[in-house]
């Protein structure tokens, strides 16, 4: 165990991997084509997806890591080599989806959903053509991982139709996918939210159906609606969270609780405000939001269905700050059902009723990305960037690096490597994606110019517990404890590590303390 400058204990609770993508390959190395350009990721289940600048898919298998770590070397030619055209232009977000209603016994089939720019055809293809429309064109494509040739289901998802503000400029900035695939939002550089309610994916095959732009509307694949048709900031990230239903009455296996956050760019409007010069405000009706938004920062919608269909008075939205995040500086942690936005001053949390607590976590973020019930956080060094030259009159400017923490939020720790993880000099995050399904959480980060794949694995519950009871000194018995019980351990041994505190205190002389211990393995 050590601790970091602003206290914070550091556990080694997860090993770090690493593959360098360049023209060759070999020992964690995989081979691509420098042209191509990594734009976004997404992982389900070992299953690692990229998009590039050219509209491509690739395919990496996690178990390429495995292979790495064992010594094996892995073909990771034969991996990067399974590449995909989905789109003219650029691939902007990512999602991988499992079909829950494939037959019992046969195995769980994948998909993907693409959020992607089509650009401008003269002759476009009878898959590309419910898609096709003047000026920025955006497609939503969804596709089975195992044939790409003919997506199930494609969506225009194109602001240049809708007579709004600042429509035929807007660009695409944020994109979310509910884990089933039920619900899509994007998010626009015009504070646009548009929202589509999806029938199961077993029931999207062989339909093409073009999305008509009105609110409310709807055809046998989906239901479309904008929550928000304008804001004075572009929508920097866009997160679903599903809450637990109480079972009180019969109809709450029929229903779903489900909330999307939805947040903006606000940090030009607050550098106005610091400089005491007027900035631009929105101001939405009451009647539909259920209440005034005014400049908002961070607002939560209700998304709710019931029997698989819209829920009454659903859409209502509620405003948690004034303040917004910039673009890839929030997430949402499933296990607590929070928010998580970080900006340079500190790390703030939010449920979806109102801001919770905060911690202070000093330095300009990059990044944040929610893995198990961790939450990495990528910050630039805090050092000063100028020291003195030998004569004392010189200021020689030093670039600054970026530093890669992993924090258990709750309990005031850093959990993800011993000493201070740092990227070399000049290397930047380019996206961080996590694979939730797995019971350990895990978490890849890409960083440019080298171009680098990082992988962060969770240890496995006991082997944590290791490094809290033999790797610190003194031995962490009560942080061990309830980690145990967070993870929900087999009580056994979580009545074994009550024995094993109580030892510790008997043979320091600390009977009283020794008792209380032991008297949690009692019944």
């Amino acid at each position: 165990m050590t601790t970091s400058k602003a206290g914070f204990k550091r556990f080694e609770f997860f090993d770090v991997e690493s593959l360098s993508i360049i023209q060759g390959g070999g020992q964690n190395q995989i081979s691509i084509n420098p042209v191509y350009k990594l734009n976004c990721g997404a992982s389900e289940s070992g299953t690692i997806v990229f998009g590039d600048n050219c509209g491509q898919i690739f395919l990496l298998d996690g178990r390429f890591f495995n292979q790495t770590e064992s010594g094996n070397g892995g073909n990771a030619n034969q991996n990067f080599d399974k590449r995909h055209k989905l789109f003219r232009k650029e691939i902007m977000g990512l999602s991988i989806i499992h079909d829950s209603s494939c037959k019992f016994g046969s195995a769980p089939k994948q998909y993907v959903i693409a959020l992607g720019d089509e650009g401008k055809s003269s002759s476009p293809t009878a898959v590309d053509k419910n898609v096709e429309e003047e000026g920025f064109t955006y497609g939503i494509k969804i596709a089975s991982l195992s044939d790409f040739s003919k997506p199930i289901a494609v969506i225009n998802a194109t602001l240049s139709s809708l007579i709004v503000s600042n429509a035929l400029n807007a660009v695409v900035t944020a994109f979310a996918v509910m884990q089933d695939g039920s619900q899509i939002a994007v998010g626009y550089s015009n504070g646009a939210i548009l929202l589509l309610y999806l029938v199961p994916v077993s029931a999207l095959k062989d339909l093409r159906d073009s999305i008509a732009f009105a609110a409310g509307s709807m055809n046998n694949a989906f239901t479309a609606t904008f929550l928000l048709t304008s804001h004075f900031a572009p929508v920097s990230a866009l997160h679903f969270a599903e809450l637990p239903v109480q079972p009180q009455t019969s109809h709450a296996s029929h229903r779903r609780l489900i909330r999307l956050f939805a947040t903006f760019d606000t940090t030009m409007r607050d550098k106005m405000e610091q400089e005491n010069i007027s900035s631009p405000k929105v101001k939405l009706d009451p009647s539909v939001y259920g209440e005034e938004v005014d400049a908002a920062g961070i607002v939560v919608f209700d998304t709710s269905t019931f029997n698989g269909m819209v829920a009454m008075n659903n859409n209502s939205a509620k405003v948690l700050d004034d303040r917004g995040a910039t673009s890839h500086c929030s997430t949402y942690t499933r296990g607590t059902c929070e928010l998580v936005v970080g900006r340079s001053e500190a790390i703030y949390n939010y449920s979806v009723e109102d801001r919770g607590a905060a911690m202070a976590v000093f330095g300009e973020k990059i990044s944040l990305c929610a893995v198990g019930r961790y939450t990495l956080i990528a910050n630039m060094d805090e050092k000063s960037t100028t020291d003195a030259a030998a004569s004392g009159t010189t200021l020689i400017t030093k670039p600054r690096k970026t530093i890669i923490n992993i924090f258990d939020l709750k309990n005031k720790i850093i959990c993800g490597t011993a000493k201070k993880y740092q990227l070399p000099v000049n290397e930047k995050i380019l996206f961080a994606f996590s694979d939730s399904s797995t019971i350990a959480g895990t978490v890849y980060i890409v960083t440019a110019p080298s171009f680098t794949i990082i992988r962060f694995k969770e240890k496995e519950t006991r082997k944590k517990i290791d490094v809290l009871l033999n790797a610190s000194k003194p031995p962490l018995y009560s942080l061990a404890i309830l980690l145990a019980a967070e993870e929900q351990l087999d009580p056994a041994e979580i009545m074994a590590l009550y024995k094993t505190y109580g030892d510790y205190f008997y043979e320091n002389n600390e009977f009283d303390s020794a008792m209380s211990q032991y008297c949690h393995t009692i019944g």
